[in-house]
C-alpha cells in the first residue's frame, strides 16, 4: 500500500538525502573524488593529524546537515507562499471578476 506524502513526512518515511544520489551522477563523481582525495591524504597522514582530519570531516558534515534542513525548510516555505499567492489571485482567473 502506498504512502501520502503527509504520512511519510510525519512516519519518518521520506527519503530526501543520499538515498537518492544514484539519479544524479554529478553528485555521484563528486562524492567519489572527496572519498579518493580523503583516502589519498590519509595515507600521508600520522595518527594524531587523521583524527583532526576526521574531526574536520564530521563538523563540516554537521553544518552541511543544517544548511540542507534550513535549506528544506525555506523551500518548503516558498512553494507554500506560492500557493498561498496563487489561491489569493484565483478570482482573477474567472471571466468577469475585476481582481487580478
Amino acid at each position: 500500500m502506498m504512502q501520502t506524502i503527509l504520512t511519510a513526512i510525519a512516519e519518518g518515511n521520506l527519503r530526501m538525502g543520499m538515498e537518492t544520489m544514484e539519479h544524479n551522477s554529478e553528485l555521484k563523481n563528486a562524492m567519489k573524488r572527496v572519498c579518493r582525495l580523503e583516502e589519498e591524504l590519509s595515507a600521508t597522514l600520522n595518527e594524531s593529524e587523521k583524527e583532526l582530519l576526521e574531526k574536520l570531516g564530521d563538523s563540516q558534515a554537521e553544518a552541511n546537515q543544517s544548511d540542507s534542513q534550513q535549506s528544506f525548510i525555506n523551500g518548503f516555505r516558498l512553494g507554500a507562499l506560492v500557493i498561498m499567492e496563487v489561491f489569493a489571485g484565483r478570482d482573477g482567473l474567472v471571466l468577469g471578476n475585476e481582481e487580478g
